[in-house]
């Protein structure tokens, strides 16, 4: 059984862990196992893997299978980074993991991650991530930073496509789903599907809404999680899925809190 103290020294463990973030499917503190890197380990030929993208920019599935008659414990650090080829989006690591593999087994974890590349075309559910590499430096120092765990996915995304493809203006960014978190706080509020879904069939009706109405909705967008301060918010939301004014105030917040030079940047202008 372990001592009060054991188990203080875990929950700081797990403190520490979080704002740093890498956080940990199994933490294997007790017990025998070599700790590594998931890069070192596939190639000292000790673990085998596969990576599949989801339905979802924000997570892959990654399968694991340790090929020795000994536990190892997987590290996915965060910057690590999957890629699929020239024609798809490279999926970076935002939040790392730990996974126990007992000698001989294999498991199936999800890792969370945000895109790297927003030029390119997201992938297919279920295809293949082939080469893993990294850590990258940028995505490591940003994923570091606590007030980029604590953003909400859209700005996370965001502030990666800022420091790594610099766009040029806010309406230079790639779109992006309002996200399911957002969309469960919008209809748990109040707010019907059935405006969100005719809002994303005609966009241009933001401007046929009065004053008040177009209030009544920044505040209930602005309560679930995404910043709505006009009209012309609302309509970058559902037409072209980019950031809003107040999204890319919270941008400049993380990367300033993540040490980056906010003058390099030409949409934070």
């Amino acid at each position: 059984m372990k001592t009060v103290r054991q188990t203080a020294v875990a929950l700081v463990v797990l403190a520490v862990a979080g704002v740093l973030g890498v956080g940990s499917l199994l933490l294997a503190a007790e017990g025998n196992g070599t700790k590594t890197d998931i890069i070192q380990a596939a190639a000292e030929g000790r673990v085998a893997y596969r990576v599949f993208a989801s339905a979802s920019l924000s997570e892959v599935i990654m399968e694991l299978r340790n090929r020795t008659d000994l536990q190892v414990i997987v590290v996915v650090l965060p910057g690590t980074v999957f890629d699929g080829g020239e024609d798809v989006q490279r999926m970076g690591v935002t939040r790392g993991v730990t996974v126990a593999l007992p000698p001989g087994e294999t498991r199936r974890v999800t890792v969370t991650t945000a895109c790297l590349d927003m030029e390119r075309e997201q992938p297919d559910d279920g295809t293949e991530y082939a080469k893993i590499y990294g850590p990258l430096s940028v995505v490591s120092q940003l994923c570091a930073s606590a007030a980029f765990q604590g953003a909400s996915m859209r700005v996370q995304q965001f502030a990666l496509w800022t420091v790594l493809s610099r766009p040029s203006d806010r309406n230079s960014y790639a779109g992006l789903g309002l996200g399911a978190d957002a969309v469960q706080a919008l209809l748990a509020i109040g707010l019907p599907m059935e405006v969100l879904m005719a809002l994303y069939v005609d966009p241009d009706e933001v401007y046929a809404l009065s004053s008040e109405e177009t209030a009544v909705l920044a505040m209930v967008f602005t309560v679930a999680g995404i910043p709505v301060e006009s009209a012309d918010d609302l309509l970058v939301l559902f037409s072209s899925g980019g950031p809003t004014a107040g999204e890319v105030a919270q941008v400049r917040q993380v990367l300033r809190g993540a040490g980056f030079a906010l003058d390099q940047y030409p949409s934070l202008a």
